[in-house]
């Protein structure tokens, strides 16, 4: 049972009327009763600010048992878990606090060495950044799949091939292909309803039936009509569609795959040449007479890495999820009828609904932008989507800029033929971190207006002016070495070279030209090495097992151009070693035939003898 608290605990009075109320009595202006009254504020709070007893900004209540620099560690600490899928529930937090506090030897009452719901409620009281959520659902396989190296690679390839077809300026032909289920028994909307009402009961179709959809978008916003599998072996048991096919089990076949290459994406796609699809690896896609037919006519197959498609694939990101919950809404109002049923005959009509409102120019051109496709920028995938994988990387660098920043470095230097750029961090003993920011600097841009790629945004333009106390420079001899005495001009000669090809590198100059003095006089203390050793020894988590991995020879764990030479020649083998066991099988089988047909024969002829030595 609640513990029943005073209705005078918390304070009912603002901190600009506390304010005042000082004022007044420091003055002379009111008394403290008065200035009690007029506020209404208690008189003692105002006795004790003014007599010294408590200090001005104090936090109200009492002292909490963990300190507040461990409490944002704590913090610290829970949302990274979080963010690689391992967050900690409340009962785990709380346990690990309990232990936390007595490894610390901090003065706390808690019971059985655990917080209560009391210290809960504090604690996100104290640090309002902080709350439960429930985790979306990720498999293992894709949490560790989409890691920077895979990706990465896979973003050098698209921008590499986009500058081939010369496709940078024309997105009408960039192309994602992708398929979805969309099931008859659809998800009731949410209604309104009274409060006290234990079950709502939403009405759905009779059947869980599930259909597949293939999508077909460009990163102009244009959309293809869709092609729909429906489950069924004769006319009598498909449905009113434009483009749709039977299969026993309503899922995606090879020749499915090939179908639809062939009887929309080349009749809707249009007659300018190259064009490029990209597409998962499923394996109706990499079917040996798509990825011809493809050639042919002139169409790049790039296939997305493995498990990736949550955030790479457009289709996936922006436009099968208003998909669902358009489809989800609008068989909800159809079935407010009692009379309306969803099944073969109404779903047609409900499902081309909801594709109209999901399929819309805004969707298609936001998934394109945020997978990084068109236009092409890594960095729109978010540095949070690569935190489960980093829970797998035992290597991983300890650096703050995105993930996929090194893309963007490889491919100005490959592309744009920029000057190399060395990047060095340093982090002094004390004070802030002298942060690093690469550059990429052509022989026709002045150093004055030179672009800067951060992690914090994509482009930050660097002043020149000096007098601003956080303006940026390259150290460059013309700009750093006039401002600074001998020692530390040798220092910064040792870092760059004063020909026309040295390196660039950044530094916030408050880091660079600290004091040394100010330096040294920043004290270490003992306890916050303490503490922070078992914050992370508590909350840290644990990395994965050391397992010898077992290495599958026909699985693909990457990204590939379906459409180059090694990968048909790969196809062409695989299907002449198919073609070889199939008749290796077939000529195993006519020799069991003759086999079988000799002993057959022979049993009748021994039957034969028999039956005449009886005779005899």
């Amino acid at each position: 049972m609640p513990k029943k608290r005073k209705q005078s605990v918390y304070r009912t009075y603002t901190d600009e009327n506390f304010i005042k109320a000082i004022d007044g009595i420091k003055s002379g202006r009111v008394s403290q009763r008065k200035a009690a009254s007029l506020y209404s504020i208690p008189q003692a709070t105002l006795s004790d600010h003014m007599r010294g007893r408590v200090k001005d900004n104090t936090p109200v209540g009492r002292k909490p048992v963990i300190p507040i620099e461990i409490e944002k560690q704590i913090v610290k600490k829970c949302a990274q878990a979080a963010e690689m899928g391992l967050g900690m529930n409340k009962a785990q937090v709380m346990e690990k606090v309990g232990h936390l506090a007595k490894e610390l030897n901090l003065d706390q009452n808690f019971k059985n060495n655990t917080p209560g719901k009391d210290w809960w409620y504090g604690f996100k009281g104290r640090n309002p950044t902080v709350t439960l959520r429930s985790p979306e659902k990720l498999t293992s396989i894709r949490a560790r799949a989409l890691n920077s190296v895979k990706v990465g690679e896979y973003f050098l390839d698209l921008k590499k091939e986009m500058n081939r077809l010369g496709l940078n300026d024309k997105p009408e032909l960039v192309w994602n292909m992708d398929e979805k289920g969309v099931p008859l028994e659809h998800t009731p909307s949410k209604v309104v309803a009274a409060k006290s009402s234990r079950t709502i009961p939403g009405r759905v179709s009779n059947t869980r039936e599930r259909n597949t959809i293939f999508g077909c978008i460009n990163a102009r916003g244009d959309r293809m009509p869709p092609l729909i599998i429906v489950k069924g072996k004769n006319t009598k048991s498909s449905y009113e569609l434009q483009h749709r096919r039977r299969a026993t089990k309503a899922w995606t076949e090879d020749v499915l795959g090939i179908e639809w290459f062939t009887n929309i994406f080349l009749k809707k796609c249009g007659n300018q040449r190259p064009q490029l699809l990209i597409l998962d690896g499923h394996h109706s896609h990499e079917v040996l007479g798509l990825i011809e037919k493809a050639r042919e006519n002139n169409i790049t197959l790039l296939t997305l890495p493995p498990h990736t498609t949550h955030y790479l694939c457009p289709l996936d990101r922006t436009v099968f999820g208003p998909l669902s919950k358009n489809y989800d809404r609008i068989c909800s109002e159809y079935c407010q009828n009692p009379g309306n049923l969803v099944n073969k005959i109404t779903w047609p009509g409900l499902f081309r609904r909801a594709f109209e409102t999901a399929f819309k120019p805004e969707n298609i051109i936001s998934g394109f932008r945020s997978c990084g496709i068109f236009p092409w920028n890594p960095l729109n995938i978010p540095s949070a989507a690569f935190a489960p994988a980093s829970a797998f990387d035992t290597n991983k660098p300890d650096t703050n800029e995105h993930p996929l920043q090194w893309v963007i470095r490889k491919s100005f230097e490959t592309e744009s033929r920029v000057e190399e750029v060395t990047v060095v961090r340093t982090k002094p003993s004390a004070g802030p971190e002298a942060r690093c920011i690469t550059t990429e600097i052509t022989d026709t841009v002045p150093l004055n207006e030179i672009q800067v790629q951060s992690y914090e945004q994509n482009v930050i333009d660097v002043p020149g002016s000096p007098e601003d106390p956080h303006f940026m420079h390259t150290l460059s001899a013309d700009v750093l070495l006039p401002i600074v005495d001998s020692e530390t001009r040798e220092a910064v000669e040792s870092l760059i070279s004063l020909d026309s090809s040295f390196s660039e590198t950044i530094y916030e100059v408050d880091s660079v030209f600290q004091p040394l003095s100010e330096t040294l006089s920043t004290p270490c203390s003992s306890t916050t090495v303490d503490w922070n050793a078992s914050v992370n020894a508590i909350f840290s988590v644990d990395p994965p097992p050391q397992k010898k991995a077992r290495i599958n020879k026909t699985s693909v764990t990457g990204h590939r151009i379906l459409t180059s030479d090694e990968v048909i020649e790969s196809k062409r083998k695989i299907e002449d070693m198919k073609l070889k066991k199939e008749q290796a099988k077939e000529k195993r089988l006519k020799i069991r035939e003759m086999i079988n047909a000799k002993k057959q024969i022979e049993k009748e002829i021994k039957a034969v003898r028999s039956e005449i030595d009886i005779n005899v």
